[in-house]
């Protein structure tokens, strides 16, 4: 999708939700096991071949150096399963929004595609991700930064997708589980030590 385009989800984008300010679930967490350095991860079949997956993780680090990485697309490719290059295309100031194009290989047995998303920022609390255009069906996420006194901040991760194509929901949840952890303790290294991946 060309970048003219975009002008036809402004609208939308800025017309999205505000997001509540409702401290997130946290029943689900094990704590011993996250501070311990485990992600946390929990998931759910929603409805025939949607699947949702709720994910945590300790890091010791500042809220600002987190949140730099979660909307860094560009570097997405150096640490993200599948996800061979991500791009920003529009910024709309109105909703504080980003706009991305991506191109994911899903599995070797499955074609290369593109598909458009929308970060929402609500500094320092979260990132809301959302599904713009492609053939992903469903695609609704959240990034949430919880600071904790005298002990490392928690970032979770909420994501419902729907991958749009014709693959087993177990296939689709058994691969979350398997690369989304990789994503999270990514996030934490790089935030922990960014010297170590400075360019």
């Amino acid at each position: 999708m060309k970048v003219s385009r975009l002008g036809i989800f402004t609208l939308s984008a800025c017309l999205w939700k505000i997001g509540s300010t409702q401290t997130p679930n946290l029943d689900w967490i094990d704590f011993e096991l996250l501070d311990s350095g485990e992600v946390v991860l929990e998931t759910t079949n929603v409805s025939r071949g949607t699947v949702h997956i709720e994910l945590a993780i300790a890091i010791d680090a500042d809220w600002q150096s987190v949140w730099d990485l979660l909307k860094a697309c560009e570097i997405s490719p150096e640490y993200v399963p599948h996800v061979e290059g991500c791009r920003r295309v529009a910024g709309i100031e109105e909703c504080n929004c980003d706009i991305f194009e991506q191109t994911v290989k899903p599995a070797v047995f499955l074609p290369r595609f593109e598909h458009i998303f929308r970060l929402e920022y609500f500094p320092p609390e979260r990132i809301e991700v959302s599904h713009v255009s492609g053939p992903i069906d469903v695609l609704e996420g959240t990034w949430t930064l919880l600071p904790r006194p005298d002990a490392p901040m928690i970032l979770m991760h909420s994501l419902t997708i729907n991958p749009g194509i014709p693959v087993p929901r177990l296939f689709v949840r058994n691969s979350l589980r398997r690369d989304l952890p990789t994503v999270l303790r990514e996030v934490r290294a790089r935030a922990e030590n960014p010297s170590a991946y400075s360019r």
